[in-house]
């Protein structure tokens, strides 16, 4: 399949399909505040948590309403979840009207959004595979 064959396929599709997706199967999914069920394989070859651990499992506590829960298994998860909610709802608007302008964010919000997640992803590495 050629390039240009699949131009019906949009960004704002992908954005939909991804983000709401996985949005929706975090809340079908049910949750398990004391599960001891861990997904990471750098958790299982080397016995270090990383800094993603807990982040599926925070996800799905913060669907359920558990945000405390989902802080408590990765403090980064609400960052990522309001990540997809934006995403999500930007691919919605976007194919809901089409015709529209396409509005990227501004550009202190996107800067400020690096700054915080390189920033968290920093400490959590620092703290959860240097420091241990």
């Amino acid at each position: 399949m050629r390039r240009n064959e699949i131009k019906w396929i949009s960004q704002s599709s992908i954005y939909t399909a991804v983000f709401s997706g996985s949005i929706v199967v975090s809340r079908l999914l049910p949750f398990q505040p004391n599960s001891d069920l861990r997904l990471c394989l750098w958790y299982h070859l080397f016995g270090i948590t990383c800094p993603f651990c807990g982040m599926t499992r925070g996800f799905i506590a913060i669907s359920h309403g558990e945000i405390a829960e989902a802080i408590s298994l990765n403090p980064a998860s609400p960052l990522i979840y309001t990540t997809f909610l934006v995403m999500g709802a930007k691919g919605i608007y976007e194919l809901a009207f089409p015709s529209s302008t396409k509005k990227n964010l501004p550009k202190p919000i996107i800067k400020t959004w690096y700054l915080v997640s390189i920033s968290m992803f920093a400490w959590l590495f620092l703290t959860r595979m240097i420091l241990t």
